[in-house]
């Protein structure tokens, strides 16, 4: 007789309070009916801060997005830098996307700044290099959108790390780095969020937008970007 396991994954939830959704709802609704199949565990490290107990509970972790830039004093990020500590002694099969693919960036040495390609938002294509056409979960956008909603970037890849994809905007848009797969990119928002942070970005002015017709165009090119669901579709159902 074979008893099944559910895996277990351990969320780190940076996304600010003032946001209508939480980041395991987005991911959630990324894997849809799958993701009863997983069990769960979200942690609002912004609020509650992260217990090491929680990381070594995991079989996989995914850590998410921010409002806030790494640069910012921001009190837990201690409790970050104790848990990527972890995370790589411990060698746990970790996702992170955005603001945590630039924490961990900072947090092995690399410089984190201002784009000054200014920002980034919509359905992006990335050019993967050698190494992201190998990876057996960033070959499945080569040649694809994927949604990105970024005004940071990362200098350069960190040492020990290889860079995966980049585009024109954004040098470091994918690296892995041991037994952690990261992406500037976003492959965890449903393309609804998407739209709602788009109209957050146009009211407060945080958008390079040429006119009406522009902000219509990146609205209608949004679902085109659910190309990158699938990396973490794949990263949490895989072995």
């Amino acid at each position: 007789m074979i008893i099944y396991r559910m895996q277990k994954i351990l969320v780190l939830d940076l996304v600010n309070a003032s946001n209508k959704d939480s980041q395991l709802k987005y991911i959630n609704d990324v894997l849809g009916e799958r993701a009863a199949e997983m069990d769960f565990r979200d942690i609002v490290v912004y609020r509650d801060g992260v217990n090491p107990k929680d990381v070594l509970w995991a079989d996989k972790i995914i850590a998410g997005g921010s409002v806030h830039s790494v640069y910012e004093e921001l009190v837990w990020k201690k409790d970050l830098q104790k848990t990527f500590d972890l995370i790589l002694s411990r060698r746990i099969p970790t996702h992170t996307i955005c603001f945590s693919t630039q924490f961990l960036a900072d947090f092995l040495g690399s410089k984190v700044h201002a784009n000054p390609n200014g920002h980034e938002f919509g359905s992006v294509l990335v050019e993967l290099t050698e190494a992201g056409r190998q990876h057996e979960l960033l070959s499945l956008v080569e040649g694809k959108r994927v949604h990105t909603s970024h005004s940071d970037c990362i200098e350069r890849v960190p040492a020990g790390a290889t860079l995966l994809a980049r585009n024109g905007n954004t040098e470091v848009q994918a690296f892995k780095y041991e037994n952690i797969l990261a992406t500037q990119f976003h492959t965890d928002l449903p393309t609804e969020a998407m739209h709602y942070i788009l109209d957050l970005r146009k009211g407060a002015g945080r958008i390079n937008l040429r006119d009406d017709n522009h902000y219509q165009e990146i609205k209608n090119e949004l679902e085109l970007g659910e190309n990158s669901h699938q990396i973490l579709r794949n990263f949490v159902f895989g072995n």
